[in-house]
């Protein structure tokens, strides 16, 4: 088509001829279907449920950074659910690191790497269990606080379950001449760790401090033995202070007899040993002999020399040990 030249255009011409091209490219976009974007199904979609039958991998082996990373202001960056196994399993092949590794980066406040939580039967569960065939179940590590921290209301803070027949179920090893096992007891809540001062070169020490009934370290045995303590050359028992015993008291032979009775707690072996002494000064006056078992079992007759006295009663020491 050739162009005129001749005729000149105005501006209304110009402006009339582009409103008439806007409205019939309004007309035919109304009858077009609007176009969408269709999600494809091998897609990850955010922020819906994305049902799979297979794994989904994502791996990194050009070089050493993380895999995936994930935030969370509010809530938790990232959460496991299973009906049928694990929640949350972590693998790993590095020698000297960890399948699963937790944690806690505010160094202002009290918190955990790694929390488990059961919320079925205490006694059906486990809140936090490892696994190891030769090397440890459970592992923890610090450089200046608390390698492994056990809190209850209820229960025991650390329980320890052996099946070895020569192996302990609980292991405590000092490498710098300390205390291997240090158990205190007090009235305050102690979170940090810091007990009182272990003495040096300790297998064992207990402190007990809140009141006069406060036992440091005890032994009890219904059948066998409380405490057994054994040196080869050195000393079995030392005491630094009071020493008491409940196979031990005082007695009181009456006035004008030669004899007392006494009754021993436990009863009296046939390898038990008593001993007899005065409390009560009396001129000429000793201790003649015990007999066991005497007048019946499970007592012991003190005699003396001869009458101590005939106007007052005369204190005498017993004291019961076995060989």
């Amino acid at each position: 088509m050739a162009i005129d030249t001749a005729t000149p255009r105005t501006r209304r011409t110009i402006l009339a001829g582009a409103l008439g091209g806007l409205a019939a490219w309004a007309a035919s976009a109304l009858g077009r279907p609007e176009a969408v974007s269709a999600h494809d199904p091998d897609d990850v979609e955010l922020g819906a449920m994305n049902t799979v039958a297979a794994t989904t991998t994502i791996q990194n082996s050009s070089n050493a950074n993380t895999v995936l990373e994930l935030w969370g202001s509010a809530g938790s960056a990232l959460r496991g659910f299973s009906t049928g196994y694990h929640g949350v399993q972590g693998t790993t092949a590095a020698e000297n690191r960890s399948g699963v590794y937790g944690l806690f980066a505010n160094q202002s406040g009290h918190g955990v790497g790694v929390l488990g939580e059961n919320k079925g039967p205490g006694a059906a569960g486990y809140n936090v269990g490892g696994l190891g065939n030769e090397d440890a179940g459970v592992f923890g590590d610090s450089i200046s606080g608390t390698g492994v921290l056990g809190i209850t209301e209820k229960g025991n803070g650390v329980w320890g379950w052996s099946l070895s027949p020569s192996l302990a179920a609980i292991l405590g090893q000092s490498l710098t001449s300390s205390t291997g096992v240090l158990g205190y007891s007090v009235t305050d809540h102690n979170l940090t760790g810091q007990g009182p001062a272990a003495p040096a070169k300790t297998g064992v020490y207990g402190y007990a401090a809140q009141d006069a009934t406060a036992v440091g370290v005890k032994g009890e045995s219904t059948v066998g033995t409380g405490g057994l303590f054994t040196a080869t050359t050195g000393t079995a028992l030392r005491v630094a202070g009071k020493a008491k015993f409940s196979r031990s008291g005082r007695a009181s032979v009456p006035k004008g007899k030669t004899s007392v009775d006494i009754a021993v707690p436990g009863g009296i072996a046939a390898n038990s040993v008593v001993h007899a002494t005065l409390q009560t000064y009396r001129a000429g006056v000793s201790i003649a002999a015990v007999r066991t078992n005497y007048p019946v079992a499970g007592k012991a007759r003190i005699y003396l020399t001869k009458v101590a006295s005939t106007t007052v009663s005369t204190s005498v020491g017993w004291f019961v040990a076995e060989y």
